[in-house]
């Protein structure tokens, strides 16, 4: 008989399913870790604003508030349907909360009815800069959630050092399992739509944003490079959606940068691939990262990136040699830095090379089957 899991904490599933939320790498690890593993496991998402499909139960529920309370209304929500289903639903082998405040609920479940849980850390959540004057309730809260949880993953190598020292983890109770990624050839040929070819339609050095428009992502430091380089045929292209999109608009028209800078909105699927092959270089001067993901995107694709030193920023910079790293807060260094790039041309045959090994090392299918082994090792354990 197949094993029964239970996905807690994603906003909505799939990712950007629904504009109601602000999807993000946790939404997307889940999909396609998920898409791998749903011929193994029988899987119900308890998720806000969510469709299911053929072989994934979804529970979507109403999510209240703005960016901040909304986690906390999807945990609300999720702890009944949750306590409902061990109850009378089918019996659930294992939780996997993908926050430490949803593993609230998989150490309940697990305290009441037996049921080993495991929790996948995403973001550096704990600090100050993430959750304000929270941080030390927040804090206590991940503290005791990840120490009761039979194993943690981190979803990036930065991340689990992190969380060995801040809590005295020992051994492999945090296993590194960061976000995969695979190669999506042919994007030349597969239908995009207008708007996405008209910006790229023109002799400019094209530049790319990709992401959420939120603070830690330093898009602001990113626009005063922009700046500076007024006077350069360079274009700054932004996909993604956040709350930083009015002031983003605010600052385009204040500094007369409507001929510099695009916004395009939620991009997805074939024009996503298409966008990220077709421009000359992928940019983010974040505050925070884990594993970012966006850069494996442009670097898959032959395009070079800059990107400040966060997360495991470095270490793939050192894997592929396809990263140029800047300081952080200084968008004059960015600038030139871009401008470094526009002179210099793309990356080598033996730099792409070197990515694609490093890629496919990565793969989805192969991150998918060490949650395999994990969940697998997790639920013997119990049994």
């Amino acid at each position: 008989m197949r094993k029964h899991v239970l996905i807690l904490g994603c906003k909505n599933y799939p990712a950007f399913s629904s504009r109601e939320v602000i999807s993000g790498g946790m939404e997307v690890y889940v999909w396609d870790i998920l898409r791998y593993l749903k011929g193994t496991y029988d899987f119900t998402v308890i998720a806000g604003y969510s469709k299911g499909d053929n072989k994934v139960k979804v529970i979507s529920v109403p999510l209240v508030g703005g960016f901040a309370l909304q986690p906390i209304s999807l945990c609300v929500y999720s702890f009944f349907i949750a306590f409902w289903l061990a109850l009378f639903g089918k019996k659930i082998d294992l939780v996997n909360a993908q926050t430490p405040l949803s593993g609230l609920i998989g150490l309940f479940l697990k305290k009441v009815f037996r049921i080993p849980y495991v929790v996948t850390v995403h973001i550096f959540a704990s600090g100050e800069e993430h959750v304000g004057r929270f941080a030390k309730m927040y804090g206590a809260i991940e503290r005791i959630v990840l120490r009761n949880a039979d194993k943690v993953v981190s979803a990036g190598y930065q991340l689990k050092r992190f969380l060995d020292d801040r809590y005295a983890f020992s051994g492999d109770h945090v296993v590194v399992i960061n976000p995969g990624m695979d190669f999506c050839d042919n994007v030349s040929v597969v239908p995009v739509s207008d708007m996405i070819r008209r910006e790229l339609d023109d002799d400019t050095f094209k530049l790319l944003f990709l992401g959420r428009l939120i603070e830690e992502n330093g898009l602001l430091d990113l626009l005063e490079a922009i700046k500076f380089l007024r006077d350069k045929p360079v274009k700054l292209l932004i996909a993604g959606n956040g709350n930083l999109e009015g002031p983003v608009k605010e600052y385009i028209e204040r500094e007369r940068l409507q001929g510099k800078i695009k916004l395009l909105g939620i991009v997805k699927g074939t024009d996503k691939a298409y966008l990220i092959k077709n421009v000359d270089l992928s940019i983010r001067t974040s505050y925070h990262e884990v594993f970012p993901v966006a850069y494996l995107e442009s670097i898959a694709a032959g395009v070079p990136v800059v990107a400040t030193p966060v997360g495991d920023t470095e270490y793939l910079a050192q894997k592929t040699g396809a990263i140029t790293i800047v300081p952080v807060e200084q968008p004059m260094a960015v600038a030139e830095a871009i401008e470094k790039h526009r002179l210099g041309g793309s990356l080598t045959k033996e730099v792409i090379d070197r990515c694609r090994e490093f890629i496919m090392s990565i793969n989805w299918k192969q991150q998918a089957r060490a949650t395999q082994d994990m969940f697998d090792a997790v639920i013997k354990a119990k049994e």
